[in-house]
Order: structure tokens, then C-alpha cells, then sequence
């Protein structure tokens, strides 16, 4: 039979016996293919399989979402109702859609409201698989981009090797500088190319950081005790260049130091990162706040870029202190 609709056919999923009697008819009489379940898991497996839209009978809304949809997108849906219940089928309807197309329609049904409602169905139903299709391949070209940018990277400390090995041993120690920074950017960059969703796992990234700056058998030796912290994903560079700055400082400038503690955690609602050192300390003439480091001033605008405060602290080693709020206005 051909279709008396615009829309090309889309399965349909009739949820109980009473729907069935009174839309199944009319389905197929406009050309529509449909499927008679009686549960929730039956609704989101066609709901899994491509199914458009679902018309069921108020009497088993909550019983039928509540068993298979409690943490899974729910099809648009069509619920028939008796008229003195409309009010109350709205407000169950619309708590249980979840953000969903919602169509009542009173009882007796006829054809044309509920062919109408049907058509509304599949139209959210198309939209949202073109809106998923969307993100999903912006998603792609995003981490295809982070690919790229640490290939490039990649190249770019190649150069900077092959030039280090002409120049002076004075200038050899500032490759060296950028190496570790390019590395970092590369680093944060790979996790981004591989992660998923919309946040970093900071510990993931502070782990492959410490990995890639430890002097192997040299002292000091690098410890990481890092708790899962997300933040998003713009973030990531900024901080894998700030911890890169911190460990780098630590292995540099703490003459005679044998480990350096590097850690993180969550704690009331802030992310809090410090590096720690069992060297000798900064000298007490040190003006942190207007320090002629290079490495102390990238790290103290990287802070503030990540909207977070940073601080030093002497005494018997040395300690950098990150403190970045897990949420910002």
C-alpha cells in the first residue's frame, strides 16, 4: 500500500493491547509498519533499533518507561488518554519524556489527530538523529585535529633536535626547555585525540606528564598520587604545560634533592595540584610574586588563565601549590 503521508515509513512501536486495538488500524491503513510490545525493555530495544516513535495507553505510561528507559533516551511519544485524565496524563507524560516530542490525545481517537501526532513524532524522532549525526562527526573532526596538531608537534621537536646538536651547551639547556614544553602541548593533545566527551581526566594526564619527565635511573625520582579530577577539555593544554613548568623547576633547581612529590586532588569543590621537592629550598630574599623566572612567570599566567591561584612555599624543599575551582560562573 502506499503511504497517504509525506513521511517515508519508520517503524512504530504500539505499547500495550488496548493502543494496539484502537492505533493499529489506522497505522495501517496510512501505510505505517508497527510492533506490538507489552514492556519496557521491548520498547527500548525497537527504541535501540531504529524505531520512531511510540504510542501507548496512559494507563501504562509510567510502568512501561520506568522498566526501560531509566537511563536511556526515550522515543517521542504518543499517548492516548481518557478525557477526564488528559490533565493528569500531560504532567506524567512530559516528567517521564525526558526532554522528548510529547503528543495526548484524547479518547475516542481519530484518524487525523492521530496520524498528526505520529507525523510530529517522526519529525523530532529524524531531527534528532541528524542533531546526534552533527555532533558525533564534529566530535570526529575535533579529534582529528588534535591528531594533527601533535603530529605537527611531533615534527617540531625533531627540528629542534636535529638544531641542538650545533649549538653550545649553554644553549643546548633552552632546546631542551621548549623540547619539554612542545612535549607537553603534544602530550595533552594525544590525550584529547583519544578521550571521549566533553571533560579531561586530569590524573590521566598528569600521569603521562610525570612518565615523560622522569630522568630514568638519575635522581630525583618523580612519585604521582593523583585522584580522578575532570575539567574541560580546553583546559587541558594550559594545565599539562603548568605541571610540565612545575616538575621541570623541581628537577632543575633543587640541587641534591632525591624525590619529587607530585600530587592531586579534589577537595571542597577545587582541584588542587602541588609539586614538592626534598631540595634546599628557595632562598629567602626571593620575591615569588615578581620573580625573574621565565618558568615562574609561565607558571603563574597559566594559573591565572585557568582562572585557579598559585603559590610557592619554602622551607625544607620546595612547593608549588595549585588550587583550581571544579566550577566556574
Amino acid at each position: 500500500m502506499t503511504p497517504a503521508h509525506p513521511d517515508p515509513p519508520r517503524r512504530i512501536i504500539v505499547c500495550g493491547t488496548t493502543a494496539a486495538d484502537e492505533a493499529g488500524p489506522v497505522l495501517a491503513r496510512h501505510g505505517y509498519a508497527w510492533d506490538l510490545c507489552h514492556d519496557g525493555a521491548a520498547l527500548r530495544a525497537a527504541a535501540a533499533a531504529g524505531a520512531g516513535a511510540a504510542v501507548l495507553d496512559d494507563r501504562c505510561l509510567r510502568r512501561v518507561l520506568d522498566e526501560g528507559f531509566a537511563d536511556a533516551p526515550r522515543p517521542p511519544l504518543v499517548v492516548l488518554t481518557d478525557a477526564r485524565a488528559q490533565a493528569e496524563a500531560w504532567r506524567r507524560a512530559v516528567e517521564l519524556a525526558d526532554g522528548g516530542a510529547v503528543s495526548i490525545l484524547p479518547r475516542p481517537v481519530g484518524d487525523e489527530p492521530l496520524l498528526a501526532a505520529v507525523r510530529i513524532a517522526l519529525h523530532h524522532h529524524r531531527r534528532r538523529a541528524r542533531l546526534e549525526e552533527a555532533v558525533a562527526f564534529q566530535r570526529l573532526l575535533l579529534r582529528e585535529a588534535h591528531h594533527r596538531i601533535k603530529n605537527d608537534m611531533q615534527m617540531l621537536s625533531c627540528v629542534l633536535n636535529i638544531g641542538r646538536n650545533a649549538v653550545s651547551a649553554e644553549a643546548q639547556s633552552l632546546f631542551d626547555e621548549a623540547l619539554s614544553r612542545i612535549n607537553a602541548m603534544a602530550l595533552a593533545h594525544e590525550i584529547l585525540h583519544v578521550g571521549e566527551g566533553d571533560t579531561v581526566n586530569l590524573a590521566d594526564l598528569l600521569d603521562a606528564l610525570c612518565r615523560s619527565l622522569a630522568p630514568g635511573a638519575a635522581a630525583p625520582r618523580i612519585r604521582v598520587r593523583a585522584e580522578p579530577v575532570d575539567l574541560p577539555r580546553t583546559d587541558a593544554v594550559p594545565f599539562a604545560m603548568l605541571v610540565n613548568e612545575a616538575v621541570m623547576n623541581a628537577l632543575k633547581h633543587a640541587a641534591g634533592a632525591r624525590h619529587v612529590w607530585v600530587s592531586l586532588q579534589s577537595r571542597d569543590g577545587a582541584a588542587l595540584l602541588r609539586v614538592r621537592d626534598d631540595g634546599p629550598g628557595l632562598p629567602d630574599s626571593l620575591d615569588t610574586e615578581h620573580a625573574p623566572s621565565f618558568g615562574m612567570r609561565l607558571m603563574a599566567g597559566l594559573s591565572r588563565q585557568l582562572g585557579g591561584e598559585c603559590r610557592f612555599a619554602g622551607g625544607r624543599g620546595t612547593t608549588f601549590e595549585l588550587r583550581l575551582p571544579l566550577t566556574r560562573d
